[in-house]
């Protein structure tokens, strides 16, 4: 899997023990795309993945589109607990 170097320059903030945490969720997620949960009512169509790191729940909250080639994911926000998310359903219709 080929990252796009705005995720790895948008990811220079993470300690690195949790930016790996991060990194080895997408290729997970690469391998498995329909692994993570998928989010009802205004989330709906967005999964996510859950990711600990020391007592702390962090959450990956990505997309999955299909094309003739194969999957294509799009990770579009990722913090603690989901609370990245609340309020935040503008990227839910493709916005």
């Amino acid at each position: 899997m080929k990252m796009k170097h705005h995720f790895i320059r948008g990811t220079m903030w993470l300690l690195q023990p949790l930016k790996k945490l991060y990194l080895e969720a997408i290729q997970a997620i690469s391998a498995n795309p329909y692994m993570g949960g998928l989010k009802i009512g205004d989330l709906s169509g967005i999964y996510g993945y859950d990711i600990k790191y020391k007592g702390i729940n962090y959450e990956l909250a990505y997309r999955v589109f299909e094309d003739d080639e194969g999957n294509m994911i799009l990770v579009i926000m990722c913090g603690m607990d989901g609370r990245y998310v609340k309020g935040r359903t503008d990227f839910t219709n493709g916005n």
